[in-house]
């Protein structure tokens, strides 16, 4: 779904049929198109407004919204009855506001 100030249009062509125009504004390359029927992204690109606000060149780390701290899985296997038990315990750090949700 489209979170606020994105945008979404549907493209109806002959060559492609319906191609669809996104522009999701928490996305490094903002502004992309899609290719429904085959399923296929055509191209992404980062719009005028993004590459002002951050310059042509960022750091994809800087974009994320968690650092995972530490996790700990514990797994136990039982092969003659197909069975597979475990727990993880994660520890997060939330970096991007309203991720915490």
């Amino acid at each position: 779904m489209p979170g606020y100030d994105d945008f979404l249009a549907e493209i109806h062509t002959r060559r492609f049929d319906t191609l669809t125009y996104a522009h999701s504004a928490a996305e490094a390359e903002d502004i992309s198109f899609f290719e429904r029927r085959r399923r296929r992204k055509h191209c992404g690109y980062a719009s005028r407004a993004k590459l002002a606000s951050r310059g042509r060149f960022y750091n994809e780390d800087d974009l994320r919204a968690y650092d995972v701290l530490d996790y700990d899985i514990d797994v136990t296997s039982q092969p003659d009855r197909q069975w597979i038990d475990g727990r993880t315990v994660m520890r997060l750090r939330v970096r991007a506001p309203g991720s915490d949700n």
